[in-house]
């Protein structure tokens, strides 16, 4: 559309998923994938083209007689979440967690409690502390991480990351609040479509150790047994 290539690149956008192809002509596999899972490639700039361009696409697409996107569902109410947080931290005994949702390009905390704050400020205050702002996308946090590659992290020491991680963890917040961050568990959440729409986070086991196998086993299934109940997303 923009520059004679040699080389092809497709996008099929539906909202906010795109199907890529490289060609020319080239017999590959392809997949729906979100335009902010390329943020982890190393192609910055073709990610960096297609956000200038998506409304090029996705007029085209409509002119073309494109269905309808689907309707979204209504957002889920963080009541909802926070008793999802509070099941996930009475199983695995975790001293602090989070509930994240995605927002545009944002992670919102929809809910989150931390035991050390609240015995020290009040629960108020301490979600006041705790949830103040959002995340964004384009960090390379270990809820961003897990959101946009959907894949679960386990981390043992939080301080101690090996150098080659694709996430990192920022200490401002436990400096801010004097608390110390150890073990993380982050999963991706999804609704009963299987859509990811958000993350799940826990820190601290007990005992000071990391979450183990079984802990990480019964998350898993924690969340898959609450998805129908967080209905569907889009």
């Amino acid at each position: 559309m923009h520059v004679p290539s040699g080389k092809l690149w497709a996008f099929e956008l539906s909202g906010d998923d795109i199907v890529a192809h490289a060609g020319p002509f080239a017999a590959r596999l392809s997949e729906a994938v979100n335009v902010d899972d390329l943020a982890y490639d190393a192609d910055h700039a073709t990610l960096d083209w297609v956000r200038q361009h998506r409304t090029e696409f996705r007029t085209t697409a409509a002119a073309a007689g494109a269905p309808p996107a689907a309707p979204t569902a209504p957002p889920l109410s963080d009541a909802a979440l926070a008793a999802l947080l509070a099941d996930a931290r009475d199983k695995t005994g975790a001293e602090a967690g989070t509930v994240f949702v995605r927002d545009g390009t944002t992670l919102r905390f929809a809910a989150s409690y931390n035991d050390v704050l609240a015995r020290r400020l009040g629960q108020a205050s301490a979600q006041q502390q705790l949830t103040s702002y959002g995340l964004p996308l384009n960090e390379r946090s270990i809820a961003s991480y897990v959101l946009l590659t959907h894949t679960p992290v386990n981390i043992a020491d939080a301080y101690d990351i090996f150098p080659g991680a694709p996430y990192t963890f920022n200490p401002q917040w436990d400096r801010r609040n004097e608390y110390r961050t150890r073990s993380i568990l982050a999963l991706p959440l999804r609704d009963a479509d299987g859509h990811v729409f958000g993350v799940l986070q826990l820190i601290n086991p007990p005992g000071g150790f990391a979450f183990d196998e079984a802990l990480v086993r019964q998350t898993g299934v924690l969340l898959a047994d609450w998805a129908p109940r967080l209905g569907r997303r889009r």
